[in-house]
């Protein structure tokens, strides 16, 4: 869009009419966490709203967090004085979390996603709370991207009823990944289909 301002404008207007989820009964769909207080703060606004949108982009808001969280993940902070490298070489002390699930015990390896052996295996104390609640079992069935699962990775439900359909498509070796969803309750990891493009 260097070149191309009108086009930028539009794209970026197209942009903010977008749904931060849909919810359509039977199942749903969000762009990396289904974070059910987030969801409720962002319930009925649009980044048409420039108010809002302006909110949303102050990190002092409780606006900001919730588009942090339903568009980027629900983040846990690491033990102080602990950091890993991320995969763009940013140094990171806080890491993106297995948010359908809640941990009692374990540690922030076995909580981070996706799967990372560069976070260390240090106990973590986190318990169900207002803060972190786990997606319920015999919730609607949740499609998600965002996480960049590695594209050498066999995609599968991460629980019961949740897919994340993010396998890194954006890189050379990417894959695009569907789910073929038939109205169950219960996904089943041979309805993916994958594409290389």
């Amino acid at each position: 869009f260097a070149h191309d301002t009108d086009a930028w404008d539009m794209w970026i207007e197209w942009l903010k009419t977008l749904p931060f989820y849909i919810e359509c009964g039977d199942w749903r769909a969000v762009h990396a966490s289904w974070d059910y207080n987030s969801l409720k703060r962002l319930k009925g606004k649009s980044l048409l709203d420039e108010d809002f949108l302006y909110s949303s982009a102050d990190p002092s808001s409780l606006d900001f967090r919730a588009v942090e969280n339903v568009l980027k993940g629900l983040e846990v902070q690491l033990p102080e004085g602990v950091t890993f490298e991320d995969q763009n070489g940013n140094l990171r002390s806080e890491i993106r979390v297995r948010w359908w699930e809640v941990p009692n015990g374990g540690s922030y390896r076995d909580i981070v996603f996706p799967e990372s052996l560069s976070i260390p295996d240090v106990s973590v104390s986190i318990v169900e709370s207002d803060e972190w609640r786990q997606y319920p079992k015999n919730d609607s069935p949740v499609f998600f991207g965002h996480y960049w699962i590695p594209a050498k990775k066999s995609p599968e439900p991460v629980a019961v009823n949740a897919a994340c359909l993010d396998y890194s498509v954006a890189s050379p070796e990417g894959k695009l990944t569907a789910y073929r969803w038939d109205g169950e309750s219960e996904l089943d990891k041979e309805k993916f289909v994958q594409v290389c493009v």
